[in-house]
């Protein structure tokens, strides 16, 4: 029977960044947190596959973003305009 630790997902990365870092051997990263060579390539190439989500979605984000910092500004035009023509039509029926 065997008995499986629940590790966080900041431990895990912290044990991958460590073993990616080449200061030391895989093997020995492995050692000092107990766990397996395999279970480390495993925790690597689950990081990496989401690797490019990551920075899909900022840039994502960024042209969302920019979008809707274009329709701001339409509004601001559209708010303005509307000011000046409120202006006007005080100054023609009060003046």
């Amino acid at each position: 029977m065997s008995r499986r630790s629940k590790i966080p997902p900041q431990k895990k990365l912290m044990i991958l960044m460590e073993g990616l870092r080449g200061d030391v051997s895989i093997a020995e990263v492995c050692r000092r947190h107990g766990i397996t060579s395999t279970q480390f390539y495993d925790w690597k190439r689950r990081l990496l596959s989401k690797a490019n989500e990551i920075f899909t979605t900022e840039r994502k984000s960024s042209v969302k973003e920019e979008r809707q910092l274009r329709e701001i500004d339409k509004l601001k035009s559209v708010i303005a305009e509307i000011t000046a023509e409120n202006l006007d039509l005080k100054k023609t029926y009060m003046g």
